[in-house]
């Protein structure tokens, strides 16, 4: 249990099988795998990359992402117990395959938004459920999001886009019992959204209801071909995972080339790579299932490709170590990647590495159950890069 976290310059953390209720991060790199957050669950971020797996989040009273930071949420389990106040701004954040959850009225403002982005955010959201919100999603002003093959289920507004130049590619998702999908509301603002709406399906609200689907008040906003869409129940088994049932309208009627953004994102050494379209090829049958939930398939890790700027050799971790520990390495150029153990003499152990890599960071997990304590020097060479590290075996 670790309370309250702050991480700065240049640090690398891993934070695993922990409990915790604030954390601080500033220009570094952050990994939170099997966490809880709770109490306050307050989490900000500067210039960092902040990664958080598998973990749950009990209560999120404020989070902040500012200024080129890189967030990747992966199956995390967050349930919104009070109104959540959220704040991005200039940064690249990725949500796959969460379940958001919000157990409150849709129809009080202040049980808020699932997830919020401000400003001059580029944004990828990709199978998750999304429930019980104000608004599922909230777009403030100047952002690329690329929504896609989401669930949004008893929100009041499913996605509500605010303020200025916001470019969304929404594809593949179901609402269902949404007073509002999409409410466009420009009140405030005479400038243009632009919205690519394809192959998306509706489920109708409660009849008394007299909304429409999608909302544009002040009519600035493009909408681009809609003529794919389904109107129909989606046919959940239940409506706890959104599984859907064999015969499912949903099944079979995505997309699997979805318009994208085409940029380029720097955060520390990294680079983050994002084409001009997303390719959607883990699916069964002739085309991906509409909705976050593929039939017959178990979704993979669908993160970024992150290109180093810079060759690196990592200190492993953890160090001291007994028997195994992880050694990281990135490379910005393909090349042929040699990793070699010496002992403290400079006598050759073994070669643990020796093939052709592309570019990109790797793992490797070492076991050295075989060999005494004792002080050891890893090595890598590729292309023209060589460099050494000491790591210490404690048995």
């Amino acid at each position: 249990q670790l309370g309250y976290i702050s991480v700065w310059d240049n640090s690398e953390v891993k934070f695993l099988n922990s409990r915790i209720r604030e954390s601080f991060i500033y220009n570094s790199s952050i990994l939170f795998k099997n966490c809880t957050f709770d109490s306050s669950g307050y989490v900000s971020s500067w210039k960092s990359i902040v990664k958080v797996l598998e973990s749950e989040f009990r209560y999120i009273d404020y989070s902040s992402t500012h200024d080129s930071s890189y967030v990747y949420f992966e199956r995390n389990r967050i349930n919104i117990d009070a109104p959540s106040r959220q704040y991005t701004r200039n940064s690249f954040l990725n949500y796959f395959n969460n379940r958001i959850i919000k157990a409150g009225d849709p129809d009080n403002y202040y049980d808020k938004n699932g997830l919020e982005f401000n400003s001059n955010n580029y944004v990828i959201i990709r199978n998750n459920i999304i429930k019980g919100f104000h608004n599922g999603i909230l777009v403030g002003d100047n952002n690329e999001v690329i929504i896609v093959n989401n669930t949004f289920a008893d929100n009041s507004s499913g996605i509500a886009v605010e303020n200025e130049k916001d470019t969304l590619s929404i594809a593949n998702n179901i609402f269902y019992n949404q007073r509002v999908a999409m409410n466009f509301d420009l009140s405030y603002y005479d400038s243009t959204h632009l919205a690519y709406i394809n192959n998306n399906l509706w489920k109708e609200h409660d009849p008394e209801y007299e909304y429409s689907f999608i909302k544009n008040r002040n009519n600035s906003t493009v909408v681009v071909d809609d003529s794919s869409s389904i109107y129909a129940d989606p046919l959940f088994i239940n409506e706890n995972d959104y599984n859907l049932e064999n015969n499912s309208p949903a099944i079979d009627q995505g997309i699997s080339v979805i318009k994208s953004f085409n940029k380029e994102f720097s955060v520390l050494d990294t680079l983050i790579v994002v084409e001009d379209e997303i390719l959607i090829d883990d699916f069964i049958g002739a085309n991906p299932d509409i909705g976050a939930k593929e039939s017959g398939i178990v979704t993979r890790n669908n993160e970024l490709k992150l290109v180093p700027k810079i060759y690196t050799l990592h200190q492993n971790y953890p160090n001291p170590f007994n028997p195994s520990t992880i050694i990281t390495y990135s490379i910005p150029n393909d090349g042929k990647v040699k990793l070699e153990l010496f002992n403290i003499l400079g006598q050759k152990i073994s070669t643990l590495i020796n093939e052709h890599k592309f570019s990109g960071t790797y793992e490797l997990n070492f076991n050295a159950s075989n060999l005494p304590s004792g002080i050891y020097i890893y090595r890598i060479q590729v292309n023209n890069f060589i460099k050494s590290r000491k790591m210490m075996l404690i048995k």
